[in-house]
């Protein structure tokens, strides 16, 4: 994927660059199967949404998933490639209905 470069602006000397961050609050397993064209699968939400995103050049810095249905952590990470691995945050926890207090 090539990002295009016009109107491109530097950042200044010391200033972080912005990052992509994905969030799914129902991730199900990360394993399964899904349909790139139609964007609709029964199963791995976020090698989908990966893939989806990167065809227009979005290549995320994180990723954050929950899911409710209890997995084997073993088997989950077990179908999770070398390269997500770093970035992928997996709770397998419900979603808090309420806001957390500050």
């Amino acid at each position: 994927c090539k990002r295009p470069t016009e109107g491109a602006t530097m950042l200044p000397h010391g200033a972080q660059s912005a990052q992509n961050l994905f969030y799914d609050l129902g991730a199900s397993n990360y394993s399964g199967s899904f349909d790139l064209d139609t964007g609709f699968g029964m199963g791995p939400s976020v090698p989908l949404f990966m893939e989806l995103y990167k065809r227009n050049c979005i290549v995320f810095d994180h990723i954050w998933a929950w899911e409710y249905t209890a997995f084997d952590p073993r088997q989950y990470w077990s179908a999770v490639p070398a390269d997500a691995r770093g970035k992928l945050h997996f709770m397998n926890i419900p979603v808090p209905v309420e806001p957390h207090p500050n």
